[in-house]
């Protein structure tokens, strides 16, 4: 049976619909490039059946490297749909997302007080981690952007830095001067030269880092992404300006940087309501 004449089918012999796994990816809210990357994927291989992917994942894995990870990249959107063939519950647009899970200053408080505590200081990697929560508290970078920060990058007469961020667009950030000295002293006392990585685990560790002081603080995990969150809320709440928060944060679609008004708006709506109760009295 040649190729052409053998079409992808789901478990249960339905041709996939391409169509719809466009659709889920863009709900998903992959990239354009991610999307049109997983869709030419999915219309070259033709022959491999839904049931047996995962079976040819585990058998070409093991073998070369390489080898294994051009199978992976041409399988990786079949994952994907097999994910989205056994879900049950409706997709939720997070495109329409209208919420956000920033941290309180009473949280906020509640963990810097627990940086000096004893149980905090006794953690290996409590230096490293209250350097790291300094640079997103005061700067709002995504923690993949906090962490690819090179001593090297930074511009001393200027007090900006340079990071590389999605498809090697470059953008610019103010440190203030303390910031960078606590960088510096970081670098200076672990003997570090200035082209290399101030932070040198894996990702996935520096999640663990802010999970774990979540749990020890305050009794529930956190992300780096609610700090994120935070600094972006108090920005617009001094500014009054989302242009300015949107360059903050280094969007590049100005929808994506609204969500805020939503916080700020229902802080209005909150703080008018205990107002105009005081004036009735």
């Amino acid at each position: 049976m040649s190729e052409t004449n053998i079409k992808l089918r789901n478990d249960r012999g339905k041709p996939i619909k391409h169509k719809a796994f466009e659709d889920y990816l863009r709900l998903r809210r992959y990239s354009e490039l991610s999307i049109k990357y997983y869709m030419f994927w999915l219309k070259k291989l033709k022959r491999i059946s839904l049931t047996n992917i995962k079976f040819l994942l585990r058998r070409y894995r093991s073998r070369d490297v390489y080898y294994a990870l051009l199978l992976y990249c041409k399988f990786a959107q079949l994952d994907r749909y097999i994910e989205f063939l056994k879900s049950n519950k409706p997709i939720r647009d997070k495109t329409q997302k209208d919420f956000v899970t920033n941290l309180k200053d009473i949280e906020i408080n509640k963990i810097e007080s627990y940086f000096k505590s004893d149980l905090f200081q006794k953690h290996k990697w409590s230096d490293e981690f209250l350097l790291l929560w300094k640079i997103i508290k005061t700067t709002g970078l995504r923690l993949r952007e906090a962490l690819s920060i090179r001593l090297s990058d930074i511009d001393l007469n200027t007090n900006t830095m340079y990071i590389t961020v999605k498809r090697g667009k470059r953008r610019e950030i103010f440190l203030p001067q303390g910031l960078i000295e606590l960088i510096q002293n970081y670098y200076y006392s672990h003997r570090y030269k200035p082209h290399n990585p101030l932070f040198r685990k894996r990702f996935r560790t520096y999640q663990y880092y802010f999970e774990r002081v979540g749990l020890e603080a305050l009794g529930k995990k956190i992300h780096a992404h609610q700090l994120r969150h935070s600094f972006a809320i108090d920005f617009l709440k001094e500014t009054k300006n989302i242009q300015l928060v949107k360059e903050a944060l280094g969007h590049s679609d100005i929808k994506t940087t609204t969500i805020y008004l939503k916080v700020t708006n229902e802080e209005y709506k909150k703080k008018i309501k205990e107002f105009a109760s005081k004036r009735v009295e």
